[in-house]
């Protein structure tokens, strides 16, 4: 089963109940919104709270907006070195950056 809990502020009370130890998290954000990374940190901080064991991926989307790709990808890689050392618990499988 997949999940898109697409972030809506409405639904969050209900997201608990379908974050489970069995399941692989992917967090999508865009690299073109500001709020982007307290975002993620707000899902990193659900998930490590009620599946503290969990396996992430991280995906950058709107690659293709970006002025400089090379710097976009390097900047994911520091973004996971650090969501890393913030929540050791958690495993981050990668990060990926993408165009759509």
């Amino acid at each position: 089963d997949a999940w898109d809990f697409a972030g809506q502020q409405v639904y969050y009370t209900a997201h608990s109940m379908f974050l489970t130890k069995r399941s692989v998290y992917v967090l999508i954000y865009s690299i073109v919104q500001k709020e982007s990374d307290k975002k993620l940190r707000f899902w990193l901080d659900s998930i490590k709270a009620h599946v503290p064991k969990a396996l992430v991926i991280i995906v950058a989307t709107h690659l293709d907006c970006a002025t400089n790709s090379k710097q976009v990808r390097s900047d994911l890689e520091s973004k996971v070195d650090f969501f890393k050392d913030q929540y050791p618990t958690l495993t981050f499988v990668c990060g990926c950056a993408v165009s759509c």
